[in-house]
């Protein structure tokens, strides 16, 4: 029969083989945005990465999923028209939240895909809200390098790379990517609340909803427990 100690052994030569797997993606999006390489002055993007990193959302890109982000520079937020301004102070967090996913599109765009895409692409915006909106248009401008991103009512260029490593793209934008479904005049649907505001606790384990693991940990729970039953 095998000991505990095979036993003990045998868990953590499981647990290291999945590590890299498990292992958090540490990459914080607005701590990228916020750094000297970034850009300094109008061409910062202080701003942005301060509404991202108030409603969570860098918390939410940690999970490593392929995600491209377009970003508005500071002068962006400036050069606003007074009543696209007026509107963007006046919306509600959960409405904050959903203009900011607005700028996010699902899928890594590196620099020399990004400059080949012509095409219509939801984001993260369009999963909360339903596929047909909050769209952005990216498109290349001829033959040139130049990129712009779009949406109904406004079109933007994209500055330059920030960030490029698989599985996230960061770019500096020109304009802020007003998305037509809140700025467009009509009524702002209140989307639905999916996230925690920075600050509140997490979600009791005692409240009925068990935690979740990841397929792996549940692998090597399950082959713990074939272990302890058949083989000590």
């Amino acid at each position: 029969m095998a000991s505990s100690q095979t036993l003990t052994v045998l868990i953590l030569i499981l647990i290291s083989l999945f590590s890299p797997t498990l292992s958090v993606f540490d990459l914080n999006v607005s701590e990228v945005m916020t750094s000297q390489a970034a850009g300094t002055g109008a061409d910062s993007l202080n701003v942005a990465a301060g509404i991202i990193s108030s409603l969570q959302i860098d918390v939410e890109l940690t999970v490593p999923l392929a995600s491209t982000l377009f970003i508005p520079v500071d002068a962006a937020f400036n050069q606003l028209p007074h009543s696209a301004r007026s509107k963007l102070q006046s919306l509600t967090v959960d409405e904050r939240y959903i203009f900011m996913k607005a700028h996010i599109v699902n899928g890594y765009y590196p620099p020399t895909v990004l400059r080949s895409v012509n095409k219509m692409c939801p984001t993260l915006a369009s999963e909360e809200m339903g596929t047909t909106m909050y769209l952005l248009n990216i498109s290349a401008s001829g033959g040139s390098s130049a990129v712009t991103i779009s949406t109904a009512i406004v079109e933007a260029v994209v500055n330059r790379t920030v960030y490029s490593q698989h599985p996230i793209a960061i770019y500096a934008v020109s304009k802020v990517l007003l998305p037509i479904e809140i700025f467009g005049g009509g009524g702002v649907v209140a989307p639905p609340r999916r996230f925690l505001p920075r600050g509140s606790p997490p979600p009791s384990l005692h409240s009925g909803q068990p935690p979740l693991l990841s397929p792996q940990m549940y692998l090597v729970a399950a082959l713990s427990f074939f272990f302890y039953c058949f083989v000590i």
